[in-house]
């Protein structure tokens, strides 16, 4: 069996896609393959203080989540807690070193990354050891001054500073009335270093407030000296890693202690502790530069050279606050600084639950619209339905009142209603139509079964419709027949469309409109006999001429034939003259009996410039009489036209000896007539006729074509009505304009032949 070539391209094209598709979803499910199975990037996750601090779990958290966002890549954690800060000694730093190397020795990690307080000397030289060549991020709260060569090109990272100086700012503007500030710190290196950077930030201080600073006391001595203190008295809680005993101690806890147990607020300088009882404080965020640590890390395992990575040293704070606290202590929130954050404040009602309720508003909301809906709509239903009662009433009074025959059909044809008049005028009762085809009334077979009905009625250029209706017959019950009008109008309902038909009788039209185009032709007759008339002379002449010249030609035949011998030749010849001018005086009478002929209008097709040149044949003896010139400016190859040739002349006729009684008065050298032939427009051949007289006043324009109206002395002004009726019988136009110099034209247009003979 054949196959056409473009079934089987489509056939090969379809195979080819699901080739296409099948080969990409393996190479991707292959890359995917490929990037599960690569080995997994190690990160080594180490903090030189306690897994319990807070502040090392914040940074822990913020820096995981950061490093998740920015790579894709497969990432192995491992976590170590060095826990420098309480175990500062030598031989447990070579220990913990030892433990590392052995544990990471078979898998050392793609990256280090540090956390840290305090020192970041002895933590990165020991790293530096352990993992040279291996990427470290450090990031934590120091004192120390790093220089960018200190630990080589593999680290990098972002330390914090504490901003002393910024928290006595802040406890100055939040409690004004204070006039003692108690700084509480420890003895450990990593609190020595802390304590001095507040000490240096003491001193812009000295003559405002004074400040104490407990760093060698007890925990034992601390809670029995916060109890206290005096009024007007605030603490500033530095970090505080060993107390006065030496006891290893974890700072955040220190600081939730001391919230508990002071009898006036306390301050802090690490977000870590805003969840102790502290007022709050100009706080260094944990969350922030773990978070950017995270960032670093994932840069460096998406390919960034460690080394164009910078330290990012910084002292931004950010003022922090505790609810609870604020509310314990009496401080109004109009006393913190712009852009404060303000934590653990007791959510309202709304704030809690506000999803709920504005979920549950919108559920009351949408029923109660929705019951509004229906009430309304409801509403609407019941007017519409009134409303839809009474035009329906209306519909039928107005059907009923209708002057006409109504009756509505459907789609198919068959009666849905009829109006009273309907039943007068077919001699039915609405019982009898309703469910009836339409042809009962007005059956179409009828029109061709009758042809002297259709032609009388429909050939006639006259017999038009009224309005948009056709003409048609009608039959009654008794099966009479009689010319009506059907006018249809289609209506578009939800039951699909229906038609709307209005029947006029118009026996009574037809006849009087027979009898008006009988009359019309009966004048134009009478006008031609008339024109005939004012050609007298000129028929006259134009007769005498052949007449006299055939006299002269039959006595000198005689002579000829008189002679001895005859002149036989020249007998010949006389003769042929005597036949010519017989011939031109039959041609003279053959028009004069053509525009006195009285008959119907019979339209056939013509040819427009030979009916023109017709007409000038005619007049030319007159116009000679009247000193006219007439000129013929045809166009050729104009398309035959359909018309009465008789009527057609006539109309011609009447505007040229128009126009030469416009010229009468003027100089026998401007009497000019002109006529020409061109195109017209949708369907038509246009004539003009132009003379030089004097033209025709604005005002009487529109009124030229009306009966008896006249613009001559002694006219009747019949010529021009004339002329419109019979233009307009055959479907064309009449008009007429002033021209841009002397005179006016005369237009008017008949329909292109189409066929129709």
């Amino acid at each position: 069996m054949s196959r056409s070539y473009p079934g089987l391209i489509r056939r090969f094209g379809c195979w080819a896609i699901y080739v296409l598709c099948a080969v990409v979803c393996l190479i991707a499910i292959g890359g995917a393959h490929a990037a599960y199975f690569e080995r997994p990037k190690r990160v080594l996750l180490i903090t030189t203080g306690s897994r319990l601090a807070p502040g090392f779990m914040l940074a822990d958290r913020e820096l995981l989540q950061a490093l998740a966002k920015a790579t894709t890549a497969r990432i192995e954690t491992y976590a170590e807690n060095l826990d420098l800060i309480r175990f500062p000694s030598e031989r447990y730093g070579q220990i913990f070193s030892e433990y590392l190397s052995a544990k990471y020795a078979a898998n050392p990690p793609d990256l280090v990354i540090l956390v840290f307080v305090g020192s970041l000397e002895v933590p990165g030289k020991w790293l530096l050891k352990l993992f040279p060549n291996t990427p470290i991020i450090v990031a934590g709260i120091t004192e120390e001054e790093f220089r960018p060569e200190q630990f080589g090109p593999f680290v990098r990272g972002v330390p914090h500073r504490l901003n002393p100086h910024a928290n006595l700012e802040l406890i100055l503007r939040v409690q004004p009335e204070v006039q003692r500030v108690v700084v509480i710190g420890g003895t450990a290196d990593v609190d020595r270093r802390f304590l001095k950077r507040v000490r240096d930030a003491a001193q812009h201080f000295r003559d405002k407030i004074v400040i104490d600073f407990w760093d060698y006391l007890t925990m034992e001595e601390l809670h029995r000296a916060v109890t206290a203190l005096p009024r007007n008295t605030a603490i500033l809680f530095a970090p505080m890693y060993r107390d006065g005993a030496g006891r290893a101690l974890v700072s955040s806890q220190v600081a939730a202690s001391i919230g508990q147990w002071a009898n006036v607020p306390m301050y802090a300088m690490s977000d870590a502790d805003i969840g102790s009882d502290a007022v709050g404080g100009s706080v260094t965020s944990i969350a922030a530069f773990g978070k950017r640590a995270g960032e670093l890390a994932g840069l460096v395992l998406t390919g960034t050279e460690v080394k164009s990575l910078p330290f990012e040293t910084s002292s931004d704070t950010v003022p922090t606050f505790n609810w609870p606290a604020l509310q314990r202590w009496g401080i109004p929130e109009s006393r913190l600084p712009p852009g404060s954050i303000v934590r653990f404040r007791p959510q309202s009602l709304w704030e809690e639950y506000r999803w709920y309720i504005l979920a549950g508003l919108l559920i009351i909301f949408i029923q109660s619209a929705m019951i509004i809906g229906l009430f309304l709509q409801r509403g609407r239903r019941r007017r519409a339905e009134n409303d839809r009662k009474r035009a329906e009433e209306r519909f039928r009074l107005a059907v009923e009142a209708s002057p006409n025959a109504i009756v509505m059909v459907d789609g198919q044809g068959k009666i849905l209603l009829v109006n009273a008049l309907t039943e007068k005028l077919f001699g039915y009762s609405r019982e009898e139509l309703i469910g009836q085809s339409v042809e009962v009334l007005v059956p179409e077979r009828f029109r061709a079964g009758h042809p002297a009905h259709r032609a009388a009625f429909f050939a006639s250029p006259q017999a038009r419709a009224m309005g948009a209706g056709r003409d048609l017959f009608g039959r009654r019950k008794d099966g009479s027949e009689f010319l009506v009008e059907i006018g249809l109008n289609p209506i578009q309902t939800s039951e699909g469309t229906l038609v709307l038909t209005a029947i006029v009788d118009i026996t009574e039209r037809k006849r009087m409109e027979l009898e008006l185009q009988r009359n019309r032709e009966a004048l134009a007759h009478v006008a031609r006999v008339a024109t005939v008339g004012e050609l007298t002379t000129s028929v006259a002449h134009e007769l005498n001429q052949p007449l006299g010249s055939i006299l002269s030609n039959a006595e000198a035949a005689e002579m000829f034939l008189t002679a001895d011998p005859p002149a036989l030749d020249e007998v010949r010849d006389i003769l042929a003259d005597i036949r010519k001018d017989d011939q031109r005086a039959s041609e003279v009478i053959r028009r004069m009996r053509s525009l006195l002929r009285k008959q119907e209008l019979a339209p056939k097709s013509i040819e427009i410039n030979e009916a023109v040149e017709e007409v000038l044949k005619l007049l030319t003896i007159d116009a000679s009489a009247r000193k006219v010139a007439l000129k013929f400016e045809r166009t050729m190859d104009l398309p035959r036209v359909w018309c009465d040739p008789v009527h057609f002349q006539q109309v011609v006729l009447n505007l040229i000896l128009n126009g030469m009684e416009a010229m009468a008065g003027l100089p026998e050298d401007k009497r000019q007539i002109v006529l020409r032939t061109g195109p017209g427009n949708n369907g038509t051949v246009k004539v003009a006729v132009a003379d030089a007289g004097h033209g025709i006043p604005v005002d009487r324009l529109p009124k030229l074509f009306e009966p008896f109206f006249t613009t001559k002395k002694e006219g009747m002004g019949m010529g021009l009505s004339i002329a419109r009726t019979i233009v307009e019988a055959h479907h064309g136009q009449i008009w007429a304009e002033n021209n841009s110099g002397a005179g006016a034209t005369f237009y008017f247009t008949v329909p292109v032949d189409e066929g129709k003979g």
